[in-house]
Order: C-alpha cells, then sequence, then structure tokens
C-alpha cells in the first residue's frame, strides 16, 4: 500500500509541475500578448502621425506649386514690357555704341588742345 501511496504521491507532484509549468507559461503568453498590444497600438500610433504628416507635406507642396506658377506667370508678365522697352531702345543703344569712338576721338582732340595751350 505505501508503493501505491508513494506511486500516488509521485505522480500528483508531477502532475502538480506540469501544472505550474503550464501556468508559468500561459503568465508568459499573456504577457507577451500584452506587450504585442502595446507595441501594436504604438506602431499604429506611429502610423497615424506619418499619414498626417504626409498629408501636411502634400497641402504644402500644393502651396508652393501654386506660389511657382504664380510667380512663373507674373515673371512672363513683367519680362513682356521690357523686351518691348528694350526693342525700342535697341536701335538708340547701337546708335549710341557706334559713335562712341567718334566721341572718344572728339575728348581725345580737346584734352590734347587744352595741353598744348597750357605748354604756351
Amino acid at each position: 500500500m505505501s508503493n501505491i501511496v508513494t506511486s500516488s504521491s509521485s505522480a500528483i507532484e508531477e502532475m502538480i509541475g506540469n501544472i505550474q509549468r503550464s501556468v508559468d507559461a500561459v503568465n508568459n503568453l499573456d504577457f507577451a500578448t500584452s506587450a504585442g498590444e502595446s507595441n501594436l497600438s504604438e506602431v499604429s500610433t506611429l502610423v497615424e502621425k506619418i499619414e498626417q504628416s504626409s498629408e501636411n507635406l502634400e497641402e504644402m507642396s500644393k502651396v508652393i506649386q501654386a506660389i511657382s506658377e504664380q510667380t512663373n506667370l507674373l515673371a512672363r508678365q513683367l519680362k513682356l514690357p521690357m523686351l518691348e522697352k528694350v526693342e525700342k531702345d535697341l536701335p538708340l543703344l547701337r546708335t549710341k555704341l557706334e559713335n562712341l569712338p567718334t566721341i572718344q576721338e572728339q575728348k581725345l582732340r580737346k584734352s590734347q588742345m587744352f595741353w598744348l595751350k597750357s605748354k604756351k
């Protein structure tokens, strides 16, 4: 009878050990699941922030593009009158450039005459 009690006692102790290991495994699994849920929540929050940042960048890009288009339009509008003025003033400028050597020669003659007069 004592053998049966000893065997039964050993079997019960072994079952208690198995049950304790099972409880520990369940607790570890619960902890891992909680940690995973926490990490998943953090990742979800980060994804939402990234989505919001992406939307903000897209809005800023649209504003920059609109400003760029307006700037290009304004530049074209300003460029036309300036080109017209240059085209209008070009013949006068050409004449002045063509006469520049003559004007320089006249100034040189005047300075030479002044120098010669001052020597007398």
